[in-house]
């Protein structure tokens, strides 16, 4: 009796429509298509799901392709299985990984660039960048070093091949159980239970780690999003639904005949929602992966019902020819687009054309590595073990080398000049904030922390404490910045505020200077959190209405401080050269820009007073409410007349877009030892309190 039956007595049409689908390849296209279009910036936030629509491709594909050697109770040959997935994946992605371990060399910075993408990349040949980017302390997918790092996508080829790795000895594990347990007419049920039950395990898992913070230095050693998002225990869901539609293919062709076409569009539908409406804020994959992968489940269903509508549109020659090549085309778009980016930040267009300048590699590699290596059938036994030997070994000593060449360019004056640009000059001490009676008190998000250096050097003058207290992405204000689960507490961020308030006001301080990186709090990007007004409960979700709540919100701060007799100064943000600091970064800079000397950008000075605009006059606004509180910019003391520059004299006076370096932010001590003076209340300008009598 057969288990994995794809066929059953009134049709054959499932078995002979599951062996070649053109529509199936048209999906294809649409799942790269979005993936690529999300990583140039174009408005659809949630083009990253397009991998999850190949993951259930992948498990229809695989599963059908199983079932179809399983049925009849035959052998089932693990070497011929792992034979034909290792000629179609391996000498394609070796090309790649080899080609990115010599251009990184030129393209990528010696000062962590390179060295990530070299991880990332060794462990992407040992079918691992999966475990090994889930592991890495810099926080997820979604986060900047992630960006920097040209073998990122690698990620989800890692995760295909263990499932490729595992799938075929848990079906045939399945069939031998069932076998001996001799249920005759009920084993398909059984059979479609125990898929079901694993999936529904797997999704279970994937729900709750997609909604539990990342914790610790090493987040994927907890069940949090970085879990959730990297590893095969809580993706196996995704594959195992497109592995149901293959099983079940007979009865679903039949179910489905009637409303195939409905089937498809909806299917198409729920795609296009996952798309536009998931954001990377949003907790994933967990319950939001289910808008993706069932529409990914439906379209499947209806091509095998259905040869209309949206299988025949999908089913299109221009769409079968991306989606033939879509593997290649996948492998190389991210890595040109990382170097692109390096070679020319801040011009967002090289990302699209960098995008479609992959298509060449792309094409080369399937006409010439990916399809003959996949269809020669005399690469069997010993020279297929030679080939997987070849494509293992050769792009591990490839990153070996890279390393090397980094570590020479490294060593290089113009590198470590960067590196010295950012170095502690002063090594300044700063006191807890709970003894900042009579202290400098420097307190807001990063651009709180970018100005330690000038301020802990006039306070070292001046013979007074100092007290850094800051939190990233965190503003300074009576306002929650909204939460992203696993990468930013809002609630916590606004207990900040008021235990550093209560604080100070225990213990009143010489002088609060307040530096926040205001801009990025009101913007319109996609990815940026709402504000919301703790007392009204008002949400703003638009730069105009979050420069109301911010002005409000920063106000009652500042009367706080004030009615405790504590002087406060805004220091207006210095001008950004992005609105995050991944727009543009001297560690990221290239080494043949490193060693040319040619990292620097700059921006006209319009330009930068248009980026400081809306936040600038919120802070003067709440300044103006508050009697007694001061403002400072900066603006005129980075930028000349007409434009911004990040380096000056030889020297880097910005790390990235929003940050100052050490350099950059020395040349202000003049600056801040005028507004200490002239606002602080220093021990030495309080008059001596009359004696009785």
């Amino acid at each position: 009796m057969r288990l994995f039956t794809l066929t059953s007595n009134a049709t054959d049409s499932g078995s002979s429509r599951l062996a070649h689908r053109s529509d199936v390849q048209g999906l294809r296209a649409v799942a790269v298509l979005l993936v690529v279009m999300f990583h140039t910036g174009l408005p659809l936030s949630g083009g990253f799901v397009g991998v999850d629509v190949f993951f259930v491709i992948s498990g229809y594909v695989i599963g059908g392709m199983l079932f179809r050697q399983l049925e009849g109770g035959a052998r089932f040959s693990f070497v011929s299985f792992y034979t034909r997935r290792m000629r179609r994946l391996l000498p394609a992605l070796a090309l790649l990984l080899v080609s990115v371990a010599i251009l990184a060399a030129a393209f990528l910075s010696p000062l962590g660039p390179q060295q990530a993408s070299g991880t990332t990349g060794a462990a992407a040949a040992l079918f691992g960048a999966n475990l090994q980017l889930g592991t890495a302390p810099f926080g997820g997918y979604f986060a900047l070093p992630a960006r920097t790092n040209a073998l990122l996508h690698t990620w989800s080829l890692s995760l295909e091949e263990q499932f490729y790795l595992v799938i075929p000895a848990v079906l045939v594990a399945a069939r031998f159980v069932l076998d001996r347990l001799r249920l005759d007419r009920s084993r398909r049920p059984v059979a479609a239970a125990l898929l079901l039950v694993a999936i529904a395990a797997s999704f279970a898992l994937s729900c709750y780690a997609s909604f539990a913070p990342d914790t610790g230095p090493v987040p994927a050693r907890t069940l949090g999003r970085t879990f959730a998002f990297y590893f095969p225990m809580s993706r196996a869901w995704e594959f195992g639904v497109g592995v149901f539609v293959a099983f079940a293919a007979a009865d679903l062709t039949i179910r489905a005949r009637r409303f195939g076409a409905v089937l498809g569009a909806v299917g198409l539908a729920l795609v296009a929602i996952g798309a536009v409406g998931i954001t990377a804020t949003t907790p994933f994959p967990g319950v939001a992966a289910l808008v993706p992968v069932i529409g990914t489940a439906l379209i499947l269903v209806a091509g095998l019902a259905s040869p209309s509508g949206v299988t025949a549109a999908l089913g299109a020659r221009p769409l079968v020819w991306i989606g033939d090549r879509s593997y290649s085309w996948y492998l190389w778009h991210w890595p040109l687009m990382v170097f692109a980016a390096a070679m020319w930040p801040r011009h967002h267009w090289v990302l699209t054309a960098a995008a479609l300048a992959a298509l060449v590699p792309a094409c080369l590699s399937y006409r010439y590595v990916e399809t003959p290596i996949r269809f020669d059938d005399r690469l069997t036994g010993v020279r297929i073990v030679a080939l997987v030997i070849v494509c293992i070994a050769v792009p591990l000593a490839a990153f070996l080398g890279l390393r090397q060449v980094g570590r020479a360019q490294a060593a290089t004056s113009a590198a470590r000049r960067f590196v010295e640009s950012n170095r502690p000059r002063f090594g300044v001490n700063t006191t807890t904030i709970d003894r900042a009676g009579g202290a400098i008190v420097l307190v807001g998000d990063s651009n709180a922390w970018h100005f330690s250096e000038p301020v802990g050097r006039v306070a070292q003058e001046l013979g007074v404490g100092f007290v850094l207290s800051n939190d990233g992405g965190c503003p300074f204000a009576d306002i929650v910045r909204e939460s992203l689960p696993g990468v930013f507490d809002g609630e916590a961020c606004h207990r900040f505020v008021e235990w550093s308030i209560s604080l100070m006001k225990r213990s009143p301080p010489a002088l609060v200077i307040v530096a926040m990186s205001s801009p990025q709090y009101m913007n319109d990007r996609e990815d940026s959190l709402d504000l919301r007004d703790v007392r009204s409960g008002e949400v703003a979700s638009t730069p105009e209405a979050k420069s109301r709540i911010y002005e409000n919100g920063l106000a009652r701060v500042l009367a706080e401080l004030t009615d405790a007799r504590i002087p406060v100064v805004i220091v207006h943000t210095v001008p950004q050269f992005g609105d995050l600091a991944e727009d543009w970064s001297t560690l990221s800079c290239p080494a043949v820009r490193i060693l040319t000397g040619t990292c620097g950008t700059s921006m006209s000075r319009a330009e930068a007073e248009q980026r400081q605009a809306r936040a600038r006059q919120a802070e003067k606004r709440a300044a103006a409410r508050v009697p007694g509180v001061a403002t400072a910019d900066f603006t005129g003391d980075l930028c000349s007349a007409t434009a911004c520059v990040s380096d000056r004299d030889g020297r880097s006076l910005y790390r990235d877009a929003t940050h100052l370096s050490a350099d950059g932010a020395l040349t202000l001590v003049g600056r801040f030892r005028e507004l200490i003076r002239d606002h602080a209340r220093l021990p030495s300008m309080v008059p001596p309190i009359p004696k009785p009598g």
